[in-house]
């Protein structure tokens, strides 16, 4: 995340500079979603942090749940800087603007289009590794900021060909379009990163997985006998709340030795099947507990 850090306020820099030297929108756009993502690279790295601190006094379920709270936060911050750049973008095209430099713009873009995919396949690695939707998340700011410098570049490349010809009166609306279409394409990922990561900022447990550990339990209570038995499912962050009551009849056969058993046996399945988990195992003689 560090390494993000600076690359992000190298990036920045860059693109603000350019964007006021070469006179375009669509550069100090790019420059400043470099600044947006510095800034919650920041807060993603202060996240990171506290989500590997052991629970404490305050946090007593531990710290998981900043890490999809932070993300939504994220994806809502750029969202808006995308609404902004499309409104400007369009009042650009009914106003008049300085000539753009499209020696600077293309020098920018290229070198810049390089170096945000260099970062994104490190973080990416980095990310697969550590298992953090954080470093995800973050590789996919580099993919996005790649990916739309890329375009730019395209339409840059556009109006220094058109630029010498007859159509050259179209170079002055090239920013403000691309402008534009930088803020659509933009809004596509952090729109389904917040629509993701809300659902564990809501606790709603994932279907998939909601499916396959009740059927997992189901058969277990057919292993073990159970007469009943209820399952609580929550995903925050990278970490599993699960809790499950299990009703039982038998005083004698449900010792705590055996109780403890049958804990051992789902803690090691969760483990291996869903990473970190925080666990609550629980007997019962009363459905009511259930």
């Amino acid at each position: 995340m560090q390494y993000s850090l600076i690359g992000t306020f190298v990036m920045s820099i860059m693109g603000l500079s350019a964007g006021i030297f070469a006179h375009s929108q669509a550069i100090l756009l790019d420059g400043m979603f470099s600044v947006l993502a510095m800034a919650m690279t920041g807060l993603a790295l202060f996240t990171t942090r506290l989500v590997h601190r052991p629970d404490d006094a305050r946090f007593q379920f531990g710290y998981a749940h900043l890490e999809p709270l932070t993300t939504v936060l994220q994806g809502l911050f750029v969202l808006a800087v995308c609404v902004l750049a499309l409104v400007s973008g369009f009042e650009a095209l009914h106003g008049n603007n300085e000539p753009l430099r499209l020696d600077i713009a293309f020098g920018y873009t290229l070198v810049t289009a390089v170096l945000c995919l260099l970062n994104y396949r490190y973080l990416k690695v980095i990310g697969q590794k550590t298992g953090s939707e954080i470093i995800r998340v973050d590789a996919h700011e580099w993919l996005i900021d790649g990916l739309l410098t890329a375009t730019l570049l395209v339409g840059f490349i556009i109006a220094l060909l058109i630029a010498p010809t007859r159509f050259g009166k179209f170079v002055p609306y090239i920013d403000p379009i691309l402008t534009m279409i930088l803020a659509v394409i933009a809004s596509i990922v952090p729109f389904n990163i917040v629509r993701r990561n809300i659902q564990e900022v809501l606790l709603v447990s994932p279907d998939d997985i909601n499916r396959r550990l009740r059927d997992w339990l189901g058969e277990l209570a057919r292993v073990y006998d159970f007469t009943d038995y209820s399952c609580h499912f929550a995903k925050s962050g990278r970490q599993y709340d699960i809790e499950i009551n299990i009703l039982v009849t038998d005083n004698a056969r449900w010792t705590l030795d055996a109780q403890d058993a049958v804990r051992a046996v789902i803690e090691r399945e969760l483990s291996e099947q869903l990473g970190e988990v925080w666990l609550s195992v629980s007997f019962t003689r009363q459905a009511k507990w259930l």
